[in-house]
């Protein structure tokens, strides 16, 4: 081999060297999460654009269908989840039942207002979602538009309302728990309790899988009442959708969305860094402006689109303890004997 054959063949051997190299050193992360795709996905994929040298991918479906997913994972032994992001109340039961979770103190964990820190440190809050009624501007106007939960039982909203199914979203069981427990110890049965759940159905009222199916039936005015969530209700006004919102007098029941580390995972630093950024000042905004949420720093604002504050608003925090896997049961059992 000649002198000027061999030093090609050494640069040949450190240019493979160095892709190799860099191959190995490059990460994977693979994110599980039960929100809405058009909510979250624009988050990941801003996360992804910020650290190239990790590969991500991401998995989504509706959150009770998620959560049989992971646990089936979880039993078998190979959780392919390094990173989930639910509702905080999901996490919650996934622990009690499968120790699953990894504790993990972000970077940013200060910054998290207090109320909202787990003390375990097995659920990171990136965002608060709050129940709400949504209705559609050109078919619900002026005072025919519900100002709270009871309203919706006027007998005038005959075939004019659509919610979740249980059985699919993680969000309908924080709905259920607020007027079938909460509201009925406050405010009696009827019209709350499960007595509510069977005056709707005398109404003909709908239910869809997911928060997203009801945005899109409120919207088109198919069905122009809808019990929904923050995060969909904000993205139907960023679109310019013609519909609104009212948090209702009763209350606004408020879930913390979570992210938590799957224990056994194969990435575990590449999941802490996804959790890490969504505690950032930027991963709090783009939670805001793509997400629809309400931040859990304390120092990014916020505000509802008619100006007011959180301060403005009865926040009733849910009830995690008492959304247990053998109460979400419960819930789709009852749900669905009253809705059939």
């Amino acid at each position: 081999m000649t002198p000027r054959c061999r030093i090609a063949f050494l640069g040949l051997c450190l240019c493979l060297g160095l892709a190799l190299a860099t191959s190995v050193a490059a990460g994977e992360l693979s994110i599980y999460y039960g929100t809405s795709r058009d909510l979250f996905e624009p988050v990941i994929q801003a996360f992804a654009a910020s650290r190239p040298d990790i590969k991500v991918s991401s998995y989504r479906a509706p959150t009770e269908e998620l959560m049989a997913t992971i646990e089936l994972e979880i039993r078998a032994g190979k959780p392919r989840a390094d990173v989930i992001v639910i509702t905080a109340s999901q996490l919650f039961g996934l622990q009690q039942q499968h120790k699953a979770l990894e504790p993990y103190a972000p970077k940013e964990l200060e910054k998290i207002k207090k109320e909202l820190r787990d003390p375990e440190l097995l659920r990171t809050p990136t965002g608060v979602n709050l129940s709400l009624i949504q209705y559609n501007t050109k078919r619900i106007t002026g005072a025919d538009i519900p100002k709270k939960y009871a309203d919706l039982l006027n007998p005038k909203f005959n075939n004019q309302i659509v919610m979740t199914d249980p059985r699919s979203s993680s969000s309908a069981h924080t709905h259920i728990w607020f007027l079938t427990k909460y509201m009925a110890d406050a405010g009696g049965e009827p019209p709350y309790g499960w007595s509510f759940y069977k005056e709707l159905r005398k109404l003909n009222v709908k239910y869809v899988a997911s928060h997203g199916t009801v945005r899109a039936m409120v919207q088109t005015g198919e069905r122009p009442l809808g019990i929904q969530m923050l995060n969909d209700a904000m993205m139907s006004i960023k679109t310019g959708e013609p519909a609104s919102f009212v948090l209702a007098q009763e209350g606004s029941p408020a879930e913390i969305s979570a992210a938590s580390l799957v224990k056994g995972s194969r990435n575990p630093n590449e999941g802490k860094a996804f959790v890490d950024f969504l505690l950032t000042e930027k991963g709090q905004d783009l939670m805001v402006k793509l997400g629809g949420m309400v931040p859990v720093r304390t120092d990014t604002a916020f505000k509802f689109p008619d100006g007011r504050t959180l301060a403005d608003v009865k926040l009733v925090p849910v009830d995690l303890a008492y959304i247990t896997p053998a109460k979400r049961e419960e819930h789709m059992q009852k749900f669905h004997e009253i809705m059939r």
